[in-house]
């Protein structure tokens, strides 16, 4: 049938990755349902072409006509969000091409830009690819972008959050300001509104740019306000002492799951000292997701959100996902963990284009890791967990015969502080140096409007 036909072009779209069997599954599936709902329909109008008919037939007639309506209606949704996915997927195309130079995801994803175009607030520009315009939203509800820290900026602008004239721009892509855009622009001046933006310190005209288009639109803005800074650093491991070497480096778990079969790590030091975990219990994984929780809350003053959610901690903490948990015992007690992940992928505000072109040897064997977490229990000695921890990381890489590239970000509060720390902890392990630096910073900052 025709609908089945419809139906199994979107479900490909959707789903490139479906097979041709399941594919034609899919579609007798659905043209199964429609036509039984057409059939149902029929039989009810063939019967009821009298005008009495009674309520047994009018309810049979009804269930077809129900039928068919939801039959409509399901193919005119899977139609809006085949248009859904066309239009995110022009955006990611166009904004992949821009954003490969930044540590830091920039842009939307799929979700929040489809919550932002669904948002009758929301004033959206356009993008061309492949001949084809595209909306995409610019101007939008803070509440659209998960990664914004909405409790910061309710603390910071309270008027405006109670009036709702605080909105973000999503200025990553190099668009032509439309109409709409600079009618909401003005609209928010006329408020006395807020526009609050990020961008990549490599982006040296970013501010100026933003002020040409307010200006050109007709509007004035006070002073800019720096709300935050997010910082990443990375720094290559080299191995100080003769070692065994490897035809390619192994990576940090089956380096250490070999330590143990052959003996080279003594299994005394899982219940006192530092071990290598791929997953841990449940309990161990709320014990410290509560310790990391409350270490973050100091963090969070930031406009972006820092580290894990506690869902997102015990989830990672609890399964066996490619990331590694290393974790300090004493006496049979984890007292501390720290996360460390050779996916990249698995980090959503990564950008891993960017270290694929930055270190591309490293990232074709894996050998970045990075460093998003660490938990550790203040009554116990935190520093000499650390070490403890590093000292096992420089274990396994030498045993290993990895250097790996380690990576990690920050933001303000730890600026200038973190990146000695864990240079200065690997340093002393006997196996490895490294030196830290800089790749790139994530600046937050807003303008507070007016008309000129």
């Amino acid at each position: 049938m025709g609908g089945s036909v419809v139906a199994m072009a979107l479900e490909k779209v959707e789903n490139p990755e479906v097979s041709v069997a399941e594919n034609r599954r899919f579609g007798l599936w659905t043209s199964t349902w429609l036509a039984g709902a057409c059939a149902v329909g029929a039989a009810a109008l063939s019967e009821g072409g009298e005008l009495a008919v009674n309520n047994a037939k009018m309810a049979v007639g009804g269930a077809g006509i129900v039928a068919a309506g939801a039959s409509v209606r399901w193919l005119k949704n899977r139609v809006n969000k085949f248009k859904e996915t066309r239009t995110y997927q022009a955006y990611e195309t166009v904004l992949a091409k821009k954003t490969r130079k930044y540590a830091q995801q920039q842009g939307l994803d799929e979700e929040e830009f489809a919550q932002a175009l669904a948002d009758p607030r929301t004033a959206r520009s356009e993008v061309q690819t492949d001949g084809e315009a595209y909306e995409v939203p610019q101007l939008m509800s803070l509440g659209h972008i998960k990664w914004l820290n909405g409790d910061f900026y309710a603390r910071r602008f309270p008027q405006e959050q109670q009036a709702d004239t605080i909105r973000f721009f999503n200025n990553k892509l190099d668009i032509e300001p439309t109409e709409e855009l600079q009618t909401a622009l003005r609209s928010l001046a006329e408020k006395n509104g807020v526009l609050v933006f990020d961008y990549s310190e490599i982006d040296n005209d970013a501010l100026g740019q933003i002020k040409t288009l307010l200006q050109d639109s007709g509007i004035a803005t006070g002073e800019f306000e720096e709300l935050g800074t997010q910082t990443y650093y990375a720094g290559k491991i080299s191995l100080k002492r003769p070692h065994k070497e490897r035809p390619a480096p192994i990576a940090l778990i089956p380096a250490f799951e070999e330590m143990v079969s052959t003996g080279e790590y003594d299994k005394q030091r899982f219940s006192d000292g530092a071990s290598l975990h791929r997953q841990v219990s449940p309990e161990v994984a709320a014990t410290m997701g509560a310790l990391y929780e409350e270490a973050f809350k100091v963090l969070n003053d930031h406009p972006c959100r820092q580290g894990l959610t506690p869902e997102e901690f015990q989830d990672i903490a609890t399964h066996d996902n490619g990331i590694s948990k290393i974790v300090y015992s004493h006496d049979g007690q984890v007292q501390s963990m720290c996360l460390l992940g050779e996916d990249l992928s698995q980090f959503e505000w990564l950008n891993p284009d960017f270290y694929e072109d930055q270190y591309p040897s490293e990232f074709s064997q894996q050998q970045i890791v990075y460093f998003p977490a660490i938990a550790t229990d203040p009554s116990s000695q935190g520093q000499r967990n650390s070490q403890a921890m590093i000292n096992l990381i420089g274990e396994i890489c030498e045993s290993g015969d990895n250097e790996i590239l380690v990576a990690f970000d920050c933001c303000d509060i730890n600026k200038g502080f973190l990146d000695k720390f864990i240079e200065e902890i690997i340093n002393k392990t006997p196996q490895a140096a490294v030196h830290f630096s800089r790749i790139d910073e994530q600046h937050y900052g807003a303008f507070k409007l007016s008309l000129t």
